[in-house]
């Protein structure tokens, strides 16, 4: 069996972009920032979500010998609406800077981190969009675990 997600972010991901990016500069009352490209839409998902759906495909026989998507929104926002959505969670002002190419290539050579991310900047570029569709078909997967556990995490799906 393959299972894929989409970027992630979640509870205990601190390398996430999302948390590294937006919501760990909001929580300390500083300006976010957003890869490359802040106004076209990005999928994510919610960690939870994909532990859950993981633990429904081992459980499932007929599950195995495919490839699946884990739970991830149909409708992902863009950079700039999901640094709104999260600024208001935080009670903050939506400030965010786009990081453009040269400056995060300039920034690997000082952190090793984003050396790494350097080479998956392509999904940042243009619409980054997934499709779980078969595994919403498939395990009735209607509302994401995020917004029955979380609601406030609903508005970042």
């Amino acid at each position: 069996m393959i299972a894929r997600s989409a970027d992630f972010y979640g509870p205990d991901t601190q390398n996430a972009v999302p948390n590294l990016l937006v919501f760990q500069p909001f929580a300390r009352k500083r300006k976010a920032s957003w890869l490359v490209n802040d106004a076209v839409p990005h999928s994510f998902t919610y960690t939870p979500d994909a532990a859950e759906s993981l633990v429904q495909l081992a459980e499932r026989p007929n599950a195995w010998n495919q490839t699946w998507h884990v739970p991830t929104t149909p409708n992902p926002l863009t950079g700039k609406e999901f640094v709104a959505l999260a600024a208001k969670e935080f009670g903050v002002v939506p400030r965010h800077r786009v990081l453009s190419r040269p400056m995060l290539r300039i920034a690997g050579w000082f952190d090793p981190l984003v050396a790494e991310s350097y080479e998956m900047l392509y999904q940042s570029d243009g619409p980054y969009l997934f499709d779980s569709s078969k595994f919403a078909r498939e395990f009735g997967f209607a509302g994401y675990a995020a917004c029955r556990r979380h609601p406030r995490h609903c508005c970042l799906l």
